[in-house]
């Protein structure tokens, strides 16, 4: 049996906006939320410059898959079969994927990461122990049910360096966010040769710097809340504030990766936990600034299997 690719959307659609900047490419932010039913949405922007004309795919467990390997051809690397089902998107039209989720619940993605991601160099005789960097997230998906057996599996395998003719014969460069059915979240990301695993208790994601630099700058916005501010009295006359959300007045509204984390927080933060999982989908994260529907992904585990929900701008 082979993996299914559907290019049409499903009948049930979703809507879920988020602000991205008009004319970012190569910049992505991946989030979290949490129902007040104990489940979770998952959710992400995808502004890349290359066209990835994904597909629906759906692999179904005990599936053979081919590794890629230090020579860049499927086979030579780690091969597996899969342990659990897995629906998501695929890209460029390869067996990979750029977002899903298993039956178990573990769902994320890979985000660009084109400034920090460098990965392991593997000798001839450990290509048959080694995966490409785009094959991260289908191995993840389709091996392992939490976080915690993510950061033991991936401890065992290498990430090589081999390259992909369809992206200009370059490696993909990218980071991967991972988070299981309980809502623990983390972000694996090879840096400088090395597997860096990271706890994420804020369960967001963007691209570089590195992860651990974007959890250090957390703390310099530690005076923005979502309550509003109480006006300034002098001598007796009251200054309030020109207008409501005075209490995230200093929020970021660039669009580099660092202030897109810091405000992804925010907005998460904010939303409303009185909805359940499914209507969490519908919750409009909102800024002043202008507003368009982004591609996103939400899969939830029903006793039937898997339902996999999109839209696509």
């Amino acid at each position: 049996m082979k993996p299914i690719f559907i290019q049409k959307a499903l009948a049930f659609t979703l809507a879920t906006s988020l602000t991205i900047a008009p004319m970012v490419s190569n910049a992505c932010t991946s989030f979290l939320l949490k129902g007040n039913d104990g489940g979770f949405v998952y959710g992400r922007t995808l502004e890349f410059g290359l066209p990835l004309k994904s597909q629906i795919t759906v692999i179904p467990r005990n599936l053979a898959m081919q590794g890629v390997g230090i020579d860049s051809k499927p086979g030579s690397g780690l091969n597996w079969t899969t342990k659990y089902a897995v629906a998501g998107m695929n890209a460029l039209g390869m067996p990979v994927l750029v977002d899903g989720m298993n039956e178990k619940g573990l769902v994320g993605g890979l985000l660009n990461a084109p400034n920090t991601a460098v990965y392991q160099v593997v000798p001839p005789a450990e290509s048959a122990n080694s995966i490409a960097s785009i094959q991260i997230l289908i191995y993840a998906l389709t091996n392992y049910a939490t976080v915690e057996e993510v950061k033991a599996g991936f401890s065992k395998i290498k990430v090589n360096k081999s390259i992909i003719p369809a992206y200009n014969n370059q490696s993909a460069p990218v980071r991967m966010t991972l988070h299981d059915a309980k809502g623990k979240s983390i972000v694996i990301e090879y840096l400088k040769g090395e597997l860096v695993i990271t706890d994420n208790p804020t369960s967001v994601m963007t691209n570089d710097p590195p992860f651990r630099d974007q959890l250090n700058n957390i703390g310099n916005y530690a005076n923005l809340t979502s309550v509003e501010k109480n006006a300034l009295v002098i001598n007796g006359t009251s200054y309030g504030p020109p207008s409501s959300g005075s209490g995230l007045h200093g929020l970021p509204g660039d669009y580099l990766s660092p202030s897109r984390f810091i405000r992804a927080i925010f907005l998460t933060k904010s939303v409303p936990s009185n909805y359940s999982t499914v209507q969490s989908h519908l919750v409009r994260l909102v800024c002043p600034q202008q507003m368009l529907m982004v591609a996103v992904l939400v899969v939830l585990k029903l006793q039937s299997g898997l339902l996999l929900l999109i839209i696509k701008t």
